[in-house]
């Protein structure tokens, strides 16, 4: 798969507080605000905003824009029935033809982004730490399970963040449902994996490495194979598969 230009940034909140423009939220679109509005917990609040910073952050390097103004920096991820999309990004009204995706925990972010329009990108961020083996018997299916048969803390928390930023890069507006999707360890180490039955090696490109005890991964995808996308990139498992291991949220 020919390898696109990506432009991937992390950040501790820690890092990103300093950096806020203002406390009014002016830095933010119309739009953006609007859908902060529907945000009530002041920590959702809060990761949410950090998550856009380091989102625009990243869109002004990739068009090189020089000015700081980020109000004219839109990014949308809910559409008018506040159904939850992949991130449309415009600047200026002008929707621009990338793919973004952003995760965060409580305490750091990470957001990604091709301007490639041959590929779609998922990332996500996910804390290290032990899982039960009832986690791995709920989510994982019989394969992965042999394969991550004595695996480290590290090696499950890489697995499961594969399997979110896979559903994000290929989704197509259906649920995200771990199972149907499958991560397997190579011999060589690195990942590959199939998505609802359909083998996608070749076809996609997963990076990962381990930072301040996360797991950061990416996974790029061949759009002839991903889904439409303008379908969530931001999305998170549903209620009924919140986990401990699954702490990054994306926004």
């Amino acid at each position: 798969m020919h390898r696109p230009d990506v432009i991937e940034r992390y950040a501790t909140f820690a890092e990103l507080r300093p950096q806020c423009v203002s406390s009014d939220d002016e830095w933010l679109s119309i739009g953006e605000q609007r859908e902060l509005d529907h945000l009530s917990h002041p920590t959702r609040r809060e990761t949410w905003r950090l998550g856009r910073l380091l989102s625009k952050q990243i869109i002004l390097e990739a068009y090189s824009i020089s000015t700081a103004d980020f109000a004219s920096i839109d990014i949308m991820s809910r559409n008018d029935t506040r159904q939850a999309v992949r991130p449309v990004v415009s600047i200026d009204g002008e929707v621009m033809p990338c793919c973004l995706s952003i995760s965060h925990t409580d305490a750091a972010a990470l957001a990604v982004l091709t301007t490639s329009e041959n590929h779609s990108i998922g990332c996500d961020l996910v804390r290290v730490e032990e899982v039960s083996q009832g986690f791995l018997d709920t989510w994982f299916t019989a394969r992965e399970r042999s394969g991550l048969h004595s695996a480290t803390a590290g090696d499950v928390a890489r697995a499961w963040a594969a399997k979110e930023a896979a559903y994000k890069a290929y989704n197509n507006g259906e649920a995200f449902t771990p199972r149907r999707i499958e991560i397997i360890r190579l011999p060589n180490g690195n990942l590959t994996c199939s998505y609802r039955g359909q083998d996608l090696s070749g076809h996609c490109e997963i990076r990962n490495r381990m930072i301040d005890g996360f797991v950061a991964l990416v996974v790029i995808a061949d759009s002839s194979i991903a889904g439409d996308r303008t379908t969530d990139s931001e999305s998170t498992v549903n209620n009924a598969e919140e986990s401990s291991i699954h702490s990054a949220v994306s926004t």
